[in-house]
This record gives structure tokens, sequence and C-alpha cells, in this order.
């Protein structure tokens, strides 16, 4: 008995339908949706934080001067 069918016995005999193929994959079809079907409902829009402000109406941050590279202390 070869090395693939001893393997694919003993894993079909152990319970697990799946691993008869040695770790392929099963092909799954797939379908179309119905064009004629009745196209699911959006979820609602997640409300939103009244903390935060919409972006138009947010604080403006002015711009900086640079900042002087910190050094390291002498040793």
């Amino acid at each position: 008995m070869s090395n693939m069918q001893q393997s694919s016995w003993r894993n079909e005999q152990s319970g697990n339908a799946d691993a008869w193929d040695c770790g392929i994959a099963p092909r799954r079809a797939h379908s179309t949706p119905d064009p004629d079907a009745i196209p699911p409902r959006e979820p609602p829009p997640s409300p939103l934080p009244d903390d935060v402000p919409p972006p138009a109406n947010a604080p403006v941050e002015e711009p900086r001067m640079p900042e002087p590279p910190i050094r390291a202390a002498a040793a």
C-alpha cells in the first residue's frame, strides 16, 4: 500500500471525512445572485457620538514652529 493510500485510509478511519484529500480544499460552487430578487436592506447608519465635532466645524490647530531636536546628554 502506498503512503498516499495509507494516509488516506487512516484519515477516513479517524472520522475526519474532509481529510481524505490530504490537504487539498474541496471545490465549492458559487451562485450568481438572482437579478429579479429584491436587494437586502442596508443597515441603518451608526449614530455619531455627541462629543466629536463634524469635520467642517472641527477646531483648526494653528501651525507651530519646528522644535529643535533633542540632544543626548554627554556621558
